[in-house]
């Protein structure tokens, strides 16, 4: 079958496939259906079942989500395990692996994640040792916000690291991302 496409569409299939991607972004799906769960869990029980279901299977095996849109390995997990936290009593077994995971990803310096965006990974870690909440993730969690104390600007700041990751190769960073980030993590 010969498919025909207006002007508009081959414009947006081919910013899909240089610039966005195509297919569904697991951060982007957590981060909706997390509103949804947070809006009426009732009423959108079925998308959200399936929604989970979804983000589940597209865990690694190592225990982190991939971000299409995010730099690290943390964002997703991060949002992931968020929306997952909305039931407390299931998941427990994808939980262990983010656990798992957090253990095995930590640098010696208390940091997560690689050089150019250390205090931002390093927050997101934080954010699931708090909703994960192991006893055994707790000398790890002080370790990092101890790394993030130590690189925290005079001013108060921190520096901007590349958060978001656009195709066209134009990475967005802020020091007020940032620094909201790691003073949350502090918390």
């Amino acid at each position: 079958m010969l498919t025909i496409y207006t002007e508009k569409q081959k414009k947006q299939d081919l910013f899909n496939s240089t610039k966005w991607g195509k297919g569904a972004d697991v951060e982007v799906v957590a981060n909706f259906v997390y509103a949804l769960t947070l809006l009426d869990s009732e009423k959108y029980k079925s998308t959200i079942e399936k929604a989970i279901k979804y983000i589940i299977s597209e865990q690694k095996e190592q225990g982190y989500w991939e971000s299409r849109w995010y730099y690290g390995k943390l964002y997703g997990t991060y949002v992931c395990l968020r929306l997952l936290n909305e039931f407390p009593t299931q998941y427990g077994a994808v939980k262990q692996k983010i656990k798992d995971f957090l253990i095995g990803f930590q640098n010696a310096d208390g940091s997560f994640d690689e050089n150019q965006y250390k205090n931002l990974s390093t927050s997101f870690a934080i954010f699931c040792m708090n909703l994960l909440e192991f006893p055994e993730l707790e000398k790890m969690k002080n370790s990092a916000q101890q790394f993030l104390i130590e690189h925290q600007h005079e001013n108060g700041s921190w520096k901007a690291e590349n958060f978001i990751k656009p195709k066209a190769h134009e990475p967005y960073k802020s020091k007020t991302l940032t620094t909201a980030y790691a003073l949350k993590a502090l918390l």
